[in-house]
This record gives C-alpha cells, sequence and structure tokens, in this order.
C-alpha cells in the first residue's frame, strides 16, 4: 500500500512538472524550450527569419526568465532585436502592401507619411504557475525601450510595434487592459515608448501568463532595444499605488478607512533583476 501510495504521488509530482510547467518561447515561429525543468530562463540570442537577437549591454545574456518567489512574473532582459533583409519574404509582398500604414492606438506624431515596412517579426513567451497569489490579485503588463536607427543618426520614422499581456485560466484566455501599439513619428522623442496596464482578477490554482510582441521595421539595419522591465506579472495589489487608486474610485481598501486623506500603506516595486537572480 505504502508503495502505491509512494508512487502515486511521484506520478502526481511528474504530471505537474510534464503538463503544468508549459515554459516556452516561440520566435518566427521557432519554438524554444528549457533544457532541464529546473530552469527559469531560457537564452534568446541568435538570428531568426528578419530578425537578429543580440544583447543590449555589455556582458549581459538576452533572455526570457520566470519567477514565482515573490509573486509570478515572466519578463524578458537584456534584448536589442536587429532587423535583417528577407529577400524571398519582400519578394512575396505586393508594393502597395509595404506601403500600408494602418492607423494605431498611440502615434510619435499626430501625421505620418507611409512606409514601406519589413515583414512582421512575431516572439511568444508564456508559463503556467502553480496556484498562489490566490483570491484578489493584480496583473500586470509593461513594457518600454525605443527603435533607433541603422547609425545612431536620424528616426527610425514608421517602424512600429504591438504588445498584449494575456492572463490565462481555465481554458479562457483575457488581454491585461488592452494591447499596446504604437508607431514612431518624426520626432527624435517619438522613439522612446512607455507603457503600463494593469487588471484585477479573482483567482485559484494554476494560472499562465504570456505575452505576445510583434513589431515591424521601417528598413533593414534598424533596432528595437526593450527596457529591463518589459514584463508580464501577477501579485496582491497592495502598493501604494493601487490601495490610492482605488481609495479614489471609491473601493473599500481592507485595512484603511473610507476617507481619502488617510494614506494607504503598500508595498514597494520590486527589483526585478534581484528578483529573478540576474
Amino acid at each position: 500500500m505504502s508503495r502505491f501510495v509512494a508512487r502515486t504521488g511521484a506520478l502526481l509530482v511528474l504530471g505537474w512538472s510534464l503538463a503544468g510547467n508549459g515554459f516556452e518561447v516561440v520566435i518566427q515561429g521557432q519554438r524554444l524550450v528549457p533544457e532541464e525543468d529546473s530552469q527559469t530562463c531560457i537564452e534568446i540570442a541568435g538570428e531568426y527569419p528578419g530578425v537578429r537577437i543580440e544583447a543590449s549591454e555589455v556582458g549581459k545574456v538576452p533572455q526570457v526568465c520566470y519567477s514565482d518567489a515573490k509573486r509570478d512574473i515572466l519578463s524578458i532582459h537584456n534584448v536589442t532585436f536587429v532587423a535583417l533583409a528577407q529577400p524571398e519574404a519582400t519578394a512575396a509582398v505586393s508594393p502597395v502592401e509595404e506601403a500600408e500604414t494602418r492607423p494605431l492606438a498611440e502615434t510619435g506624431d499626430e501625421a505620418q507619411k507611409p512606409v514601406s515596412l519589413q515583414p512582421e517579426v512575431v516572439i511568444e513567451f508564456q508559463h503556467t504557475f502553480p496556484p498562489g497569489p490566490n483570491g484578489r490579485v493584480m496583473a500586470r503588463a509593461k513594457i518600454g525601450g525605443f527603435f533607433a536607427t541603422a547609425d545612431g543618426v536620424g528616426v527610425a520614422t514608421g517602424s512600429r510595434l504591438r504588445y498584449e499581456g494575456l492572463f490565462i485560466q481555465g481554458g479562457g484566455e483575457d488581454t491585461i487592459a488592452g494591447p499596446f501599439e504604437y508607431t514612431v513619428g518624426e520626432a527624435m522623442d517619438s522613439a522612446l515608448f512607455d507603457n503600463k496596464a494593469k487588471k484585477r482578477y479573482l483567482i485559484a490554482g494554476p494560472r499562465t501568463l504570456k505575452a505576445k510582441l510583434s513589431f515591424q521595421f521601417a528598413a533593414v539595419g534598424q533596432k528595437l532595444t526593450l527596457s529591463p522591465r518589459a514584463s508580464v506579472s501577477i501579485d496582491t495589489g497592495s502598493r501604494f499605488e493601487d490601495k490610492l487608486e482605488e481609495m479614489e474610485e471609491g473601493i473599500e481598501v481592507p485595512g484603511v478607512g473610507s476617507s481619502k486623506e488617510t494614506a494607504p500603506s503598500g508595498e514597494e516595486p520590486l527589483d526585478l533583476e534581484e528578483e529573478l537572480n540576474l
């Protein structure tokens, strides 16, 4: 009997390891997974169709990592994307399609001239976390960075990106406060972008966090560098800013009086590199 119980327990643990981990990165259709179950980072440097991924800083490694030590978080680090030529893909696209400029939710300039764009680069990464934190939580999606020309002169006008953080549980997939879309304008400052989104959920049990990043360069050689904190995460929602917003919206915050003059206490934002042991 004891042998059966021990074996059953081992099978349950093995089942969670195989079915519950779900840590993967897909770049231009190429799937990357950890070599071992214990790995919390996947290195992504190298060349893929239409793009090269290299380190944004000397001595750093481009990678996607996760942690559930203090919160559930999935993040991409130390990354610069460089546009490569795609002769075959470019030839398959008509001149009209190349010059197409779709309206996006946010742009660097109000008026923008149509530009020829390189084929779209698509990157997705996800991880399934074990239960906790449960109950009322806050999901967050963050991204920041900048586009640059090949030689650093001028502006990468027309280059654009779309970033979406997703919360998945029970077969349902929900976008965290909508996707972020951005197009570089003609002003130099428009090449820089930064966005934060968050949404409340009531959850229990395993949950999956996923990020989708797609972008197009206006020319071969242009670069996209992401800030260190591009991530999707879940926490208890007890930061000062969260509690202050809830008080302003008239939502009762546990342990805090209803008066708006009462300053709520909250957790300080975590050091991402320290949290992920980078």
